[in-house]
């Protein structure tokens, strides 16, 4: 209110409220007045994501000029909208001719919209590109979160950081822009895990959602019909509908990026052939979650390159040693694996890995030897300790990294103050709540 006193022009102070570049701290009225002005892309709503800012002091003329053009511009781009949803929008039919007009009202109107999309599209960075066609894997309506799509883009390499940067810094702010450029829209929010669900934005991308996903031989994703038809030159693919017949398929693709078993095959698939990762070992990316899989063929050890493993939700009862040799995983997904009681011995040569997701507390009955040697670790729930040696609080020493709640539990084992300080837990700077 005080701002847009100052400012005038017949402002409100929900005008100033709501700009996306406006973001009030400690306005005090002085000679000469000034309003504090951001120099970013995220709206104020997102303000407590990690966008870098700037702040700089302009005038109450230059500020009203700013906050003028600024609602000029969301009146055309509301009215643009309202235009484009009273153009219902058809599903694309694969060997279409024209493949950039699919709305049903009038084929300029159709063109002109899926032309400014297009142009929005070209517009973005380069790598935030290659974020949006990755996400045409995902079924329309499929639902994710972000730290998971984020995990998926660094397992793909399709994040890059500057040095001392963490990477999943630099893919949250991907994620930001197009939550923000609405690419990307909430969907709802996961009470049990207190996460807020994500899905592609149906009205925006239907456009070009096909065009650019399926322009390239590189991303597939299958839903129907003879996956036998499947080029062998596929690097990404996800798969909605599955039988025991489409593994032989799936063994021609040696080059194998992605694979991601999705929606109704889910369900479907209780046992994976025994050679299946023979034949793919150019894999990065492996999404088993929600399948009824309760065992890993131990050739799964022969994926030298798999940086992302997912199997959340399934049956599993043991995972096979041969995982002890995955040194490139990032990602180790296990949540619900309520089955699962333990984690292969030398989970500690896995030093590349960033995140072990999984509630170690309800799950494991203990934790393996010398995980004091997985220094990338960012994403660790629990830490159980134990009475032997590579059990102990110590091995806490060096994982500065762990982020987010993190919890110390059995410190009936821990013998006195001098192990207690060992765990150097006042260097775990990115710790946002320790339970004990």
């Amino acid at each position: 209110e005080k701002v847009a006193a100052v400012v005038g022009g017949g402002m409100s102070a929900d005008d100033v409220k709501n700009h996306p570049k406006v973001l009030v701290t400690g306005y005090q009225i002085s000679k000469p007045k000034q309003a504090v002005l951001t120099s970013g892309y995220a709206p104020l709503k997102h303000r407590r994501s990690k966008v870098p800012t700037t702040l700089i002091h302009v005038s109450p003329e230059e500020f009203r000029a700013t906050v003028m053009k600024w609602t000029e511009s969301r009146n055309q781009q509301t009215s643009e909208i309202a235009k484009a949803k009273e153009s219902p929008l058809e599903p694309f039919e694969p060997g279409s001719k024209d493949k950039r007009t699919y709305c049903t009202g009038g084929k300029k109107e159709s063109n002109k919209i899926a032309t400014n999309l297009d142009a929005e599209f070209e517009n973005l960075p380069e790598y935030v590109r290659r974020c949006v066609t990755y996400c045409t894997l995902f079924p329309l309506g499929y639902e994710f979160e972000k730290d998971t799509l984020v995990q998926l883009w660094i397992a793909e390499e399709l994040i890059v950081a500057k040095a001392k940067e963490k990477l999943e810094n630099q893919g949250g702010i991907c994620f930001d822009i197009l939550v923000y450029k609405e690419y990307i829209v909430p969907s709802r929010f996961n009470k049990l895990y207190r996460q807020q669900k994500y899905k592609v934005n149906e009205s925006k991308c239907s456009m070009w959602y096909f065009q650019q996903g399926f322009s390239e031989e590189s991303y597939v994703r299958f839903e129907e019909g003879k996956l036998e038809d499947i080029s062998r030159k596929t690097l990404h693919s996800s798969l909605q509908k599955l039988d025991s017949s489409h593994f032989e398929a799936l063994k021609n693709c040696k080059q194998l990026r992605t694979l991601l078993f999705l929606g109704e095959c889910v369900p479907s698939i209780n046992q994976l052939p025994r050679d299946l990762f023979l034949c793919l070992k150019s894999l990065r990316t492996l999404d088993l979650s929600g399948t009824l899989v309760s065992g890993l063929p131990s050739s799964i050890g022969c994926l030298e390159l798999l940086h992302y493993l997912d199997f959340s939700y399934t049956p599993i009862r043991i995972l096979p040693r041969s995982i002890e040799t995955l040194y490139s995983l990032q990602t180790l997904k296990l949540r619900d694996c309520f089955a699962l009681c333990s984690l292969p011995p030398g989970m500690r040569n896995l030093t590349s890995l960033r995140h072990l997701d999984f509630d170690i507390v309800r799950q494991l009955n203990f934790i393996p030897k010398g995980m004091g040697s997985l220094t990338n670790l960012q994403t660790l729930k629990a830490f159980l300790v134990g009475r032997e040696e590579g059990c102990s609080v110590a091995e806490l020493k060096d994982l500065d990294n762990i982020t987010g709640t993190f919890c110390i539990a059995r410190l009936e084992n821990v013998a006195n103050v001098v192990e207690a300080k060992k765990a150097a837990l006042n260097s775990k700077q990115y710790i946002t709540k320790l339970e004990l």
